[in-house]
Parts: structure tokens; C-alpha cells; sequence
């Protein structure tokens, strides 16, 4: 990483690589630096990624984007133009996204669009899957999967929605773990089975979600507080197919589609059930992130020296636990008898709202999985290390929330007093840790 970052240091805006100049930096890929760039004889502006040779990851990159070349001429998907070769560096060229900033250009990914407008229209979601629908429907034909959908990596490209950031993209014979978690499935980011074609389909599932309701893939499956999902609900039954892995037909009222997919059995649909409703996060950083709008009467947490030198050993002993909880909230979806089939069949009977409706067994897993969550919290609500961490994920969320980052967004007085409390009980569950574990 080091070695890459040093190369991608001696390039900044202004600077030549080849017939290209360097006119703004975009951000960063799976595992390159992204410029926009014009061409000095053409005109024409790209983007323009940079890869380190000495990299360990470059031959991946290099493999996967040979292997792309040759399936997104005279298609739909995002359009290689150049590969050209550094000193220690390799660089190629493909569409840049439009721009979302007034002034400076911002790439047109749906992560920047929900940043600023904080969700998506449903008529623009709607847009969007047929898009990416025939993204998916191209790579997967020609047997190669991209693993690593997410809101980062949807550009849009005059207008239409593309997958970008290919460097993870590989045949189905090439399938060591990649991605981002809380987008990969439980049990492949658990080294259980392999990344498969499907569950591409589950990360797009998760990008549904975020691009529906604006809130974090960790919120899954919440929905927000405030606001209007009117004329979601097909949506809504969507995504939860999509990462459940039902067989189903898909038609979407735009007309233009009609797709059939035939995905997982019943076996693989308890195990992805898992991670529609709680993912393996990466453990929360532990900072002292104080908003702008936060009052100066309220105490943030800092964390001690002593504290953070025994951050590293605390957080691999939170996430074992982590770990046993995702496992337990498994054993408990998976034992699921025909009386109970029949009870949620009459409850969603008498509740056609619910986004679940016409799904009872992925409404029973549901519920079995949050009842097996509650069991685990309580179990080790005396474990002052999983308190300190669950607690450093609300302090993370409400936060946002002050700045508007969040839906729901709470009024600024009830986050402020959640993060006084927050503060407190994080200084205290530190002291309890350091009596603890301090040497």
C-alpha cells in the first residue's frame, strides 16, 4: 500500500501521464488512485486510474481489467479506451462520470448523490435497476462477476447508471474473498463458501436499500422515522429478494423489463437471510467526532492513551463475540415449523403493509434472528468491551445525525442529550475496561 500511495504521490492535478493531464482527483478504487483526466491531442475527458506494479494486489487488477476489455466494447457498460504503462505503474482510461458540483467536479456516484440529496426518487431507483440489471446481465453472461457493488461504485455516465471500479472483477474460477462488508454475504465474508455470481445480485440488494431510505447499509433493515415511502413497495419487495435469493419473476411497471431468474435453493436462502437483517459491520473507530452543532456544555468522550493502546486487543476480542452472535442469530433462523408458517401467513394476512407481506418465512427468520440479537445483548450487557463498542456505533450514528447525515435526522436538542448520555456511559465503560484489563 505504501509503495502505491508513493507513486500515486508524484501525480497531482496538473501533471502529465502520457497524452493525458491530470485535471482533478476523483477518489480512490479497489486498488488505485482515480483522476479526471483530458486527452491533450483529442480533448476528450476520462478518468483515468492509476496502479501500482509493485502492489500486491496489481496482477488482479491487471487480469481483471483484460478480462473486462474484452466485454464492454459496443455495450451498455462503462467503456475502456487506453492502457498505457509507467515506470512502475500501469494507468488505463474509461467514461468519467458526469459531474454533481456546481463549481468543482464531483463524480456522479450514487454514494455522492445520497450525500447530498440523502435518497433516491423512486422513479430514479427504478431507472437505476434496469441499468444495472443489464450491467449484471452482460458480465454475468460472459462469466465473470464484479464483487464489489456498492454506492461508491455506481457512476453515472451521460445520465445513465454504470457499475465502475472494476478491479475486482474476475471468472467464476478466481473467487478469494473481496469486497466490502455489509455488501458480501455473512457466510462468504465467514470463509464458509465462495464469492458466486448471485451474490452480486445480494450487494445490489444492499444498494437498493441505501439508495431507497438514505440510510447506512448498516441500518439494514430499518426504515426511517420520518419521511414518505410512497410507491416503494415493489422496491421494498425487491431488495429483500434480491438477499434473500428467492426464485422469482421480475416485472417493473417501467415496461421496458421483464427478467426471470432462477438463484438459490432453501438452504442458501437461510444462510443469506442472515445477512439481510444484521451484516458483519468492521468494528466502529473509536473517536472523538464532535459536531459543529453540538453544544459546548456537552462532554465529548476522548479516549485515554492507556485506552487507545488497548484498542487493538479489545476490538479482535469484540468482534469473536460479534461473531458468535451472527452464528447464534443463524442456529435460530434455521428451525422454522409448519404451525409457525401458519400463524405469520394469518398475520401478514391482516397486515398487507408489511414489506415482508407474502414472505412468511423470511418474516419468521426475521424475528427469530432480532429475538436471537436481544438474547446476546442482554447475555453480555456485563461485558464491558461489547458495551464499549455498540455504544461507539451510537455515538457514530447520532452524530451524523447533527450534522444531517442520518434519516431519521433527530431534532438537534434529542441528539444532543443522546450523545451526552452516550459520552457519559462511553467514559465509564472505559474506566470499567481499564480496571479490567490494564496491566
Amino acid at each position: 500500500m505504501k509503495m502505491m500511495e508513493n507513486c500515486t504521490l508524484k501525480y497531482d492535478v496538473g501533471s502529465q501521464i502520457g497524452d493525458y493531464t491530470l485535471l482533478a482527483h476523483c477518489g480512490k478504487g479497489a486498488y488505485g488512485m482515480v483522476f479526471l483526466a483530458e486527452n491533450s491531442v483529442t480533448h476528450q475527458k476520462v478518468a483515468l486510474k492509476i496502479i501500482h506494479t509493485f502492489s500486491q494486489n496489481f496482477e488482479r487488477e491487471l487480469k481483471g481489467l483484460q478480462q473486462y476489455q474484452q466485454i464492454c466494447r459496443g455495450t451498455n457498460l462503462l467503456q475502456i479506451y487506453h492502457v498505457g504503462k509507467g515506470e512502475d505503474f500501469f494507468y488505463y482510461t474509461m467514461d468519467a462520470a458526469d459531474s454533481i458540483g456546481e463549481k468543482e467536479y464531483i463524480p456522479k456516484t450514487l454514494a455522492n448523490i445520497l450525500q447530498k440529496h440523502g435518497k433516491l426518487q423512486v422513479e430514479e431507483i427504478r431507472a437505476m435497476i434496469e441499468s444495472i440489471f443489464d450491467c449484471l446481465k452482460i458480465l454475468h453472461s460472459k462469466g465473470v462477476m464484479h464483487r464489489d457493488i456498492k454506492p461508491e461504485n455506481i457512476l453515472y455516465v451521460d445520465g445513465l447508471a454504470v457499475l465502475g471500479d472494476i478491479g475486482l472483477i474476475t471468472d467464476h474460477g478466481q473467487t478469494t474473498l473481496a469486497g466490502t462488508p455489509g455488501f458480501i454475504p455473512p457466510e462468504v465474508l465467514a470463509g464458509i463458501r465462495d464469492y458466486e455470481t448471485k451474490d452480486d445480485f445480494y450487494a445490489f440488494g444492499k444498494v437498493l436499500y441505501c439508495a431507497l431510505t438514505g440510510l447506512p447499509v448498516t441500518q439494514y433493515p430499518s426504515f426511517p422515522a420520518s419521511g414518505t415511502l410512497t410507491g416503494a413497495g415493489e422496491i421494498i419487495k425487491l431488495y429483500t429478494r434480491l438477499c434473500a435469493g428467492e426464485k422469482f419473476e421480475l416485472s417493473l411497471k417501467s415496461g421496458k423489463h421483464r427478467l426471470k431468474w432462477y438463484i438459490f435453493g432453501v438452504a442458501a436462502l437461510l444462510l443469506l437471510v442472515a445477512g439481510i437483517f444484521y451484516l458483519i459491520p468492521e468494528s466502529p473507530e473509536v473517536t472523538a467526532d464532535i459536531p459543529e452543532q453540538t453544544s459546548p456544555e456537552i462532554p465529548a468522550y476522548q479516549p485515554s492513551q492507556a485506552m487507545l493502546d488497548l484498542l487493538p486487543e479489545l476490538r479482535g476480542h469484540y468482534q469473536q463475540l460479534e461473531s458468535q452472535m451472527y452464528s447464534a442469530m443463524f442456529e435460530a433462523s434455521i428451525n422454522i415449523s409448519d404451525q409457525e408458517i401458519v400463524e405469520a401467513e394469518r398475520y401478514l394476512a391482516q397486515h398487507p403493509e408489511d414489506p415482508l407481506c407474502g414472505y412468511p418465512q423470511a418474516w419468521i427468520t426475521s424475528r427469530k434472528m432480532e429475538q436471537a440479537k436481544a438474547d446476546f445483548d442482554r447475555q453480555h450487557q456485563n461485558d464491558p468491551v461489547w458495551c464499549y463498542f455498540r455504544n461507539q456505533q451510537d455515538i457514530a450514528f447520532f452524530s451524523a445525525s447533527l450534522k444531517g447525515n442520518t434519516l431519521p435526522r433527530y431534532p438537534v436538542a434529542e441528539a444532543q442529550s443522546k450523545l451526552r448520555d452516550l459520552y457519559r456511559r462511553q467514559g465509564e465503560l472505559e474506566a470499567a475496561i481499564l480496571k479490567k484489563y490494564q496491566k
